[in-house]
């Protein structure tokens, strides 16, 4: 039998009585509801299941969800599936009594309430689909005037075919996603007076802007220029120059992949592994040029070069060759090969580029690492690096826990004419050692040792001498009150260096101990240390130390006070120096203010002055909407100053002025539905349709049905417009699923409960789907 009793329950308000334990007596109600109800007592599973959901689906009390149940259960007794889903899921809103009060033996269902359908305004509740029992709960039920039942052309030819409906609208998407801008200008000016003297001036302009697309991902530009001039002491080739960045981040390439673009001034990434090692890392080069990252959940892939620079400037870092030469180009590689193993490799090939041993010279280099990651059970990883020249550079690392102790292991050697890129991005060369660091800790204590033994000129060229280093710590940290903190600190050296004319032994000691402790309404450290070299270069030089920090109070950030103090002796230039320093910040209403100084007062083999000072003063001004204004200013008496080796004293003042302009736009976007490991977004786009020949396709005479809400993933929701279309946009890349509040559908139209329906969303592609209604009853 079919649903078409639901069609006559909603217009005619049946009420059918049954009595006691006997069988159905259905002797009123309309002939199609009779029929239905005899087929199911006469043993029929569908219309078993077809009662069960006029039961479920009427008020809502206990009642009709107890006689659904029954229904239910008497169907899925008959081996119907449909049926054995709907009891199970309902059976947990019932409780034992109800259950009970349901008994089916030889296929009779006992019924132990009374049997009420309710009328056509019981059924005005919006009704969850059968497949998914799992919908949001269904709203309190409306009345609807029986004015307002529906009437379909198909059954009444006075109605027109395609009645006028008030339009659905869907939710709005905003056209511009966030966006910022900034611009800022900043002066610099240093002049310098004693031994040397001389003056350096700076101008920069730096913009940057970034801005959030829907299918494009984030990008970024940004772009400085700077002006310089120098003279006596800061006389130097530099005079200014530029930085232009611009940058794509985010992009789906599909939804399995992901790619970031950069174009002009960049830092050229290398694999995390070979470039975060504990003890020896690979750099990461400056170049002009071009890359490329395209990664997934597992890999990533890199690939690019240019001419290889250097940071200058004092205002705005700008990209400069002063220093270094050549190009370099270069790709990598990662991949996580099992979530415990992770490999990656990097090549680079360098073109007339400087170098310390080798001049100007053109190479190709290649790295390699192997990482392990058992996470309790222990890390460890092998790097290994080789020139076109046959050197190679080897280092390994490994991590274990044991007996409370986190142990850091590694040994290393690496040749002496290895090369990475370039001398401004190098690696450690002739050299080999082994190293150990163990730590452990607790609330109150943390323990920390270590042990490094390092060996240079492992080629043993008699040309060069020979540097071996021995070198031991331990360092203690221990919380003896909540307001309380002891630590102290011990290590111990050993430098003998032979060969090439050169013989000489040092041994080094170095001790210190603080206090720390939370008194005066802030936090006191006292520190003592001593640092003691005997052998070929003996010095001994004693430090001690007391600062105290305030807790924020009133408008001051922060208040701070300290002393000093510093000895050396048995050295080839002893001294003695004391300083006195302090500092503090605040902040009121869109104004800051910053203030450090120190007053320090040296005795013993310095040039210039026995006395020394140091005072910035930081300024900063919110001075409307989106502009700053800052200044610091900082004077230096006595500072020291090397020179081509040689270390002197001057005084220098120091001017930083700047003036910023910030804006930002646009509102952020609300991916809709449930999101997945898929990258990227897309658009579902759909349709709701009386399918009138049942032939599962849209054909141009069938209409939309208009004013339905559409659930997205079950969480978002959307009503079809006038031609009972909907979309939801921006929505995840991956398969979502759609369905459909049947409340307000008209009948004798229904969805198919056995489809469920679904869209993959695929990165700026719009998925396209057709919801059939079908009409139940008589074509």
């Amino acid at each position: 039998m079919s649903l078409i009793a639901i069609l006559l329950l909603l217009t005619t308000g049946l009420t059918i009585a049954v009595v006691g334990t006997a069988p159905f007596a259905v002797t009123k109600g309309p002939p199609e509801l009779v029929t239905l109800k005899q087929a199911a007592e006469a043993g029929d599973s569908e219309s078993q299941y077809e009662l069960g959901i006029l039961y479920q689906h009427g008020t809502g009390v206990s009642d009709h969800l107890v006689q659904s149940y029954c229904w239910y259960a008497r169907a899925a007794a008959l081996g119907n599936e449909r049926a054995a889903r709907q009891r199970d899921a309902l059976m947990k809103q019932l409780s034992p009594a109800d259950i009970e009060s349901c008994q089916t033996s030889a296929g009779t269902t006992r019924v132990a309430a009374r049997d009420n359908l309710g009328s056509a305004s019981d059924f005005a509740a919006p009704i969850r689909l059968a497949q998914d029992p799992q919908l949001p709960p269904p709203s309190s039920p409306t009345p609807t005037p029986m004015v307002a039942t529906y009437q379909d052309a198909l059954i009444d030819p006075s109605i027109s075919e395609d009645p006028v409906y008030s339009a659905g609208r869907a939710d709005k998407v905003s056209d511009l996603l966030p966006g910022s801008a900034s611009v800022e200008y900043r002066y610099y000016n240093q002049s310098t007076s004693g031994i040397t003297s001389g003056g350096y001036t700076e101008h920069g302009v730096a913009a940057e802007a970034r801005q959030e697309t829907r299918n494009y991902g984030r990008f970024e530009a940004r772009g400085i220029f700077t002006d310089a001039n120098a003279d006596g002491a800061f006389y130097n080739s530099f005079t200014g120059g530029g930085y232009a960045n611009l940058t794509q981040r985010g992009f789906a390439l599909t939804d399995r992949w992901l790619m970031n673009n950069e174009l002009g001034h960049l830092r050229a990434r290398v694999p995390d592994i070979l470039s975060q090692g504990y003890r020896i890392r690979l750099t990461e080069p400056l170049v002009q040029g071009a890359f490329s990252e395209s990664r997934s959940d597992t890999t990533t892939i890199r690939l690019g070069g240019g001419t290889l620079g250097t940071w200058q400037g004092r205002t705005f870092p700008v990209f400069s060759t002063d220093a270094s030469s050549g190009t370099a180009a270069g790709m990598s590689a990662s991949t996580r090969i099992t979530p415990s193993w992770e490999a990656a490799g990097q090549i680079w090939h360098s073109s007339n580029v400087l170098t310390d041993t080798a001049g100007t010279t053109s190479f190709t280099s290649a790295a390699g690492a192997m990482r392990y990651d058992g996470r309790d059970q222990g890390k460890a990883q092998v790097t290994v690096l080789g020139n076109s020249g046959g050197d190679l550079g080897f280092w390994m690392d490994g991590e274990k826990r044991l007996w409370g102790w986190i142990n850091n292991v590694g040994l290393y050697r690496m040749d002496p004419n290895l090369k990475w890129i370039d001398r401004q991005n190098a690696v450690i060369t002739d050299t080999q050692g082994v190293y150990w660091r163990g730590n452990t800790r607790s609330y109150r204590t943390n323990y920390a040792f270590g042990a490094d033994w390092a060996q240079t000129n492992i080629d043993k060229d008699a040309a060069r001498p020979t540097r071996d280093n021995l070198y031991g710590y331990g360092n203690i940290y221990y919380r003896a009150t909540p307001t309380l903190n002891l630590s102290g600190f011990l290590s111990l050296g050993q430098e003998n260096v032979s060969g090439a004319g050169i013989d000489t032994s040092d041994n080094t000691v170095n001790v210190r101990g603080s206090l720390s402790e939370a008194i005066l309404r802030g936090t006191s450290t006292w520190s003592l240390g001593m640092v003691d070299r005997s052998g070929s270069n003996p010095f001994t030089r004693y430090e001690g130390n007391w600062d105290h920090n305030w807790n924020p109070f009133a408008a001051f950030n922060s208040l701070r006070a300290g002393v000093a103090y510093v000895q050396q002796t048995s050295s080839t230039s002893d001294y003695s120096e004391v300083q006195l320093r302090g500092g503090g910040a605040w902040s009121q209403d869109g104004f800051r203010v910053g203030a450090n100084a120190y007053l320090g007062f040296l005795s013993g083999e310095i040039v210039d002055s026995n006395r020394s000072a140091s005072a910035t003063l930081s300024l900063g001004w919110q001075i409307g909407r989106g502009w700053q204004v800052g200044a610091d200013l900082t004077y230096n008496h006595n500072a020291t100053q090397v020179t081509n080796g040689v270390e002197s004293r001057v005084s220098d003042l120091i001017v930083l002025a700047s003036l910023r302009y910030d804006a930002s736009w646009g509102q952020s976007q609300r991916v809709l539905g449930v999101a997945s490991s898929a990258y990227g977004s897309g658009t579902i786009r759909g349709v709701l349709y009386y399918d009138k020949n049942g032939n599962g396709v849209r054909d141009a005479d069938e209409a939309g049905v208009p004013n339905i809400t559409i659930y997205l993933d079950r969480n978002t929701t959307v009503e079809t417009n006038a031609n009972g279309e909907f979309s939801f946009t921006p929505v995840p890349s991956g398969e979502h699923e759609l369905t459909v509040n049947v409340a307000n559908i008209p009948l004798p139209w229904v969805i198919d409960e056995n489809r469920r329906i679904t869209a993959t969303v695929r990165p700026r592609d719009s998925a396209t789907v057709e919801i059939p209604l079908l009409r139940i009853g008589p074509n």
